[in-house]
């Protein structure tokens, strides 16, 4: 139920958080995940690394031609858009066909997309952050059809009928982002009281969970506010909690956002009773994922931080792991950050300090897109 109420609730903010993300198209790292140009020491590692893997893999082997589907969860969001983005560009150096349903958000329709995809004979069906349960019946009949079900974008929930699911880690996101506030909260003597905004998703409750020990263990922190966003009306909603928090507590140190969807509208809130503050004197609002959105909330001094991970990688690890169980028929890893010879899944603090370049997602530690590219090409004979 919580898991439902999740996604209901995207399609309920929708409005809101288009207005805040956009429909970028930007052509800078991460984005489009396009590999920087030149022969950068990066590149070349990830050359490296993707020759290596290939003759790991077994070395050439034929690619059978697929069909692929692909279930949008909801894509009029930037996170969304951005983890589908990846996916045409890994399927697209594949070489194979590809069909979208997207599902904007309504578990109903989540359910006809899978139907739909499935008897348009797919081979392979790859589901964007949506939960088992709302599909449960299609991936009865996948497995009935012999189509895999791959999982990608963000964690979910375990079920024997997934082939894969691949999301980073969110435990170690939320200890990093953790860490960080304490370090921040340290600069102020006193009590400090803090407030923590979550959403009824397991990514959310995970990376909080590590902030909520940490204040517990610090007697001079208070917890004076701990909430679920409104799963009926999300932007809004966190909108009202935030004023009435910040009325109940206006020495209120920290706000903690584990949704950045929510951070976002949580953000602009506190911006608003703080105008031109800074922490100490406003709570310092963290939240997670540097898209352009959030990027431009930075900017304007409504977020302090956010730990960064691209998740849209994950398309490329779904994408591998579908190639290596067609060509090679290996089993999908069952880890969801699978073992592969570069960082795919880098955690990395951003604030206003080292923001990206204006319109571009931060640049990766290792270049994963070559990296696939590479092996593929190395493997299955494939061109970028």
């Amino acid at each position: 139920m919580r898991r439902l109420l999740s996604i209901t609730a995207m399609v309920l903010a929708i409005a809101m958080i288009a207005v805040a993300c956009g429909d970028d198209d930007s052509s800078g790292n991460g984005s489009t995940a396009t590999a920087p140009a030149g022969g950068d020491e990066r590149t070349q590692r990830a050359v490296a690394a993707g020759e290596q893997a290939a003759a790991d893999a077994g070395g050439p082997v034929e690619l059978p031609a697929k069909k692929a589907g692909i279930l949008q969860i909801l894509g009029s969001i930037e996170s969304a858009q951005n983890a589908e983005r990846n996916m045409h560009e890994a399927l697209d150096t594949l070489g194979w066909e590809q069909i979208v349903c997207d599902a904007q958000g309504d578990p109903t329709k989540m359910a006809r997309c899978g139907d739909s995809l499935l008897d348009q004979n797919i081979d392979v069906m790859f589901v964007l952050g949506i939960e088992p349960s709302l599909i449960k019946a299609q991936m009865r009949k996948a497995r009935d059809q012999g189509v895999p079900v791959v999982g990608f974008g963000g964690q979910v929930g375990d079920d024997p009928l997934w082939a894969g699911k691949y999301y980073p880690d969110d435990p170690e996101s939320g200890e990093i982002l953790t860490e960080y506030v304490m370090g921040r909260l340290a600069e102020v003597e006193g009590d400090k009281p803090v407030a923590v905004n979550s959403y009824p998703a397991d990514w959310s409750r995970l990376r909080t969970e590590v902030f909520l020990e940490a204040v517990e263990a610090d007697p001079s922190l208070e917890l004076v506010a701990e909430q679920t966003t409104d799963a009926a009306n999300l932007v809004e909603g966190t909108r009202k909690q935030v004023n009435d928090t910040l009325t109940a507590h206006p020495d209120l140190k920290v706000y903690w956002f584990g949704f950045d969807v929510a951070g976002q509208a949580g953000g602009q809130a506190v911006a608003a009773k703080f105008p031109g503050e800074s922490f100490p004197e406003k709570p310092l609002v963290v939240t997670f994922d540097a898209d352009l959105g959030t990027q431009e909330l930075m900017r304007a001094g409504a977020i302090d931080a956010v730990v960064d991970v691209p998740y849209y990688a994950s398309a490329w690890i779904a994408a591998d792991q579908a190639a290596e169980f067609f060509a090679r028929d290996t089993p999908f890893d069952e880890a969801p950050q699978p073992e592969y010879p570069i960082t795919i899944f880098d955690n990395v603090m951003i604030t206003t300090e080292n923001l990206p370049p204006e319109g571009q997602l931060r640049q990766t530690e290792d270049d994963f897109v070559t990296f696939f590219q590479t092996k593929w090409s190395e493997e299955f004979g494939t061109s970028p």
